[in-house]
């Protein structure tokens, strides 16, 4: 009997060429589809760390060619919270 995916398998599936090392093969449209990308994407950050900028472009730039869309997005979208002054990104918590 074959088992039902579930979402996040789905999105993976669709989004992404590889899960380890993450890669993003294409940048969704729908916000819906958006924000659980960024989610999955997000997971390259680790909490309670600050990150310079940078340290996170470094980060972001193997998931994705436009890693500045991507840093945009996950301020954007509360996944990284960003200093006044732009200097220190923290990863936020949220439920996957």
């Amino acid at each position: 009997m074959e088992s039902k995916k579930n979402e996040y398998d789905v999105i993976l599936e669709a989004y992404f060429d590889c899960k380890n090392p993450i890669h993003l093969r294409v940048f969704p449209k729908k916000e819906s589809r958006r924000l659980k990308v960024l989610k999955v994407i997000s997971q390259v950050f680790d909490y309670d760390v600050s990150y310079t900028e940078k340290e996170v472009n470094d980060l972001l730039r193997p998931v994705y060619d436009d890693f500045v869309l991507l840093r945009r997005y996950l301020v954007d979208y509360s996944l990284l919270e960003r200093t006044n002054s732009g200097s220190i990104y923290r990863k936020k918590s949220f439920d996957l």
